[in-house]
């Protein structure tokens, strides 16, 4: 008999959580200007119907933006600019482990599709080395980064997601700068 978990008590790929409770974790944890992401399954991206198998914050937190805004509640949407705004000012500072891994669908009669695993540290730049149009958004942009990179649990990262690629999590950083303040990503005030 399949057993069915709910809580990461019982497996450490079970847990539910709202949408409010994922930001308001991170608001209330210490939410650094860097978080670390552990990618197991292969995650990819489409792009003139390629696979992008090659991690970039850019893609990354475009795929988990889309996402969130997708699904969250209209008052936590967070800003259109956000994925402009991550792919200038979000650096990845770990590559550890980064494979490339091949998956074929019921055994290659329904495609296949090739990504990454492994784990990427990603790092706010510091707010004085950003372009100047983003520096009026940085203060907030540590904790939408976090609560994104958060979220990556429940929904995985890039393309085909609902059949297992992109599953992923955050990992402890070790040393994480503290930033505190609200968020100005989000359109409208939590």
């Amino acid at each position: 008999m399949d057993e069915v978990f709910s809580t990461r008590s019982q497996h450490e790929w079970a847990g539910e959580s709202s949408f409010s409770e994922v930001a308001q974790d991170v608001a209330m944890a210490s939410s650094g200007t860097r978080v670390r992401m552990e990618f197991v399954s292969p995650t990819a991206f489409r792009n003139n119907g390629l696979d992008v198998c090659v991690p970039s914050s850019g893609q990354i937190f475009r795929s988990l933006w889309e996402k969130w805004n997708a699904f969250c509640p209209e008052p936590m949407q967070i800003h259109e600019f956000w994925p402009q705004f991550a792919s200038d000012c979000i650096l990845i500072d770990e590559l550890t482990a980064i494979n490339t891994t091949h998956w074929e669908f019921a055994e290659g009669s329904r495609g296949a599709a090739t990504g990454f695993t492994g784990t990427i540290g990603f790092s706010l730049m510091p707010k004085g080395k950003v372009k100047k149009d983003w520096q009026q958004y940085w203060d907030g942009a540590a904790t939408v980064m976090q609560s994104l990179a958060n979220f990556s649990f429940y929904c995985g990262v890039g393309h085909h997601t609902t059949i297992g690629m992109g599953q992923t999590r955050v990992i402890s950083t070790g040393n994480n700068s503290t930033q505190s303040g609200r968020s100005s990503i989000s359109k409208s005030p939590r």
